[in-house]
């Protein structure tokens, strides 16, 4: 393969890049902060010490990623502001799966495969979102590409180096970036040296130590992941495809005919594909599959693990393998390569065309400052709030304390938090309605004289939420049933009635 030119160089970096910061700013501008966005702000705004003693409680694992929007906070501020780094996370990534497609595959394939992946709604939701998941992807294509280089280079140290410390990024990030990192093994074995194999072995030593600390440090917080429900087959296909980035978000049947196609386009490109390009092309399907079927199989087995937002890794492979396959063309014009890069340029279009919706309007979890409006408009003083936040929920009382402009609920939340995870139910008494301002109220105290309960929750109160609260309390909480409350968007609020 001839080497690129610097303008050829330039396309595959700045068109990917270009296309990612365009629909990541539209996503932006169209999603507002939702409960885990508002668990980051949180536990970012603790000091150092404090945040590692409340997240000894819940959110273990997450805990480097909030240390860092800690120290970005000056510069970036705890709200929208804590979006940038991901922004970048997904920008950068662009880029690099660009530069991927073109060492491996060629120019038109580094085009394709950098714009697969920039306008891919898995990566747009990642980049638009203050959580780790944007950062780890940026870490493991760091990773990917040091990985790469080592094959080629006069000294390899460097590479190796880089790769070593990406990886540790990755995982201290979000421990499941493993998956795609042991995958890499694949590449490392068709280095010219065969000793290669053994040095990567070597150099991976760092990413899994850090993987089974961080994993040590979630297992008593397993309870986080009690949000995933038990998964089937069709949850496996749903999941892959929306992974991807090739789901149109319609129809499970449909997300099966479009992983039929895409795989059919994979094996056809790694038969019809140069020597060279086999390995390469092998890890990019194994990248894109290999995730979600091992989590798939742990979720039957053990538990359930199967989420989107845990193999969002894959995305880089499918992106490759579109990318390679459209690339065919600049090689050969049989009809079988033609067949694969027309069917590549639909998935393209299908990819493309869930991303734009996903930029455009994208799926809202939550809309506090719309609960607080109509609590301020309806409520009364005197009247209950009740805030239901679960173990694995975090942020829902911190998100609704910062919509509502409550500023002594949140001073609260912030002293509580580091002592450990805040009561399910928070009982408190509404004291005024403009602006909104509550108190807490003892569980216990039934003579409190409000003639209305507010409820908000993310789904309605269970009877395991309502022990420990005094009888007459969780009475009046037993009325918060779907027909006497309202969705809105990702959460629930609920009017009941609670005579004192």
């Amino acid at each position: 393969m001839s080497r690129p030119t610097a303008l050829a160089r330039a396309v595959v970096i700045t068109i990917p890049a270009g296309l990612a910061a365009l629909l990541v700013a539209v996503r932006w501008s169209n999603a507002p902060l939702w409960r885990d966005e508002f668990a980051t702000s949180m536990y970012a705004s603790l000091s150092p010490g404090r945040l590692l003693e409340a997240t000894s409680h819940v959110d273990g694992v997450l805990a480097p990623y909030y240390l860092l929007v800690h120290a970005l906070a000056p510069l970036a501020g705890l709200g929208e502001g804590m979006r940038w780094a991901s922004a970048f996370g997904f920008v950068a990534t662009s880029a690099l799966v660009g530069i991927l497609g073109q060492r491996w595959f060629g120019t038109v394939s580094g085009l394709f495969a950098g714009s697969a992946f920039a306008i891919g709604a898995a990566g747009i939701a990642s980049g638009a979102n203050a959580r780790p998941y944007a950062l780890s992807i940026l870490a493991v294509a760091v990773a990917i590409l040091a990985l790469d280089t080592t094959r080629t280079a006069r000294s390899p140290a460097a590479g190796w180096i880089v790769y070593s410390a990406a990886g540790v990024v990755a995982v201290i990030l979000q421990p499941l970036a493993a998956l795609p990192l042991a995958l890499t093994v694949i590449l490392s074995v068709s280095a010219p040296r065969a000793r290669n194999a053994a040095i990567w072995a070597a150099v991976s030593i760092p990413w899994f130590v850090a993987t089974l600390l961080m994993i040590l440090r979630g297992l008593g917080q397993r309870g986080q992941l009690d949000w995933l429900s038990r998964v089937d087959a069709r949850d496996a296909v749903q999941t892959l495809a929306a992974a991807l980035s090739l789901s149109p978000g319609r129809a499970v049947a449909f997300d099966a005919v479009v992983l039929a196609v895409f795989l059919a386009v994979g094996l056809l490109t790694l038969v019809r594909g140069t020597r060279s390009w086999r390995r390469p092309l092998l890890f990019a399907l194994a990248l894109a599959v290999a995730p979600t079927a091992l989590l798939f199989a742990m979720s039957v087995t053990i538990r359930p693990l199967l989420a989107e937002r845990y193999v969002l890794w894959s995305s880089i492979g499918a992106a490759l393998v579109i990318g390679a396959a459209v690339g065919r063309l600049a090689v050969e014009h049989r009809l079988w390569d033609v067949v694969g890069a027309c069917a590549a340029i639909v998935l393209l279009i299908v990819g493309g065309a869930r991303g734009a919706e996903s930029a455009l309007y994208p799926l809202r979890g939550d809309d506090f400052p719309a609960i607080a409006s109509d609590i301020r408009s309806s409520a009364q003083p005197g009247d209950l709030l009740v805030v239901v936040q679960r173990y694995e929920q975090g942020g829902v009382a911190y998100g609704f304390a910062e919509a509502s402009g409550d500023r002594g609920y949140r001073r609260e939340i912030l002293q509580t938090v580091p002592d450990g995870p805040l009561p399910v139910l928070g009982v408190r008494r509404i004291e005024s309605v403009d602006p909104l301002r509550t108190s807490p109220v003892a569980s216990k105290d039934a003579t409190d004289p409000s003639r209305t309960m507010w409820i908000v929750s993310i789904w309605p109160p269970t009877l395991e939420d309502r022990s420990g609260l005094d009888p007459a309390i969780a009475a009046c909480v037993s009325h918060a049933t779907p027909s006497t409350g309202r969705l809105i968007h990702g959460s629930w609020l609920f009017r009941v009635p609670c005579p004192g």
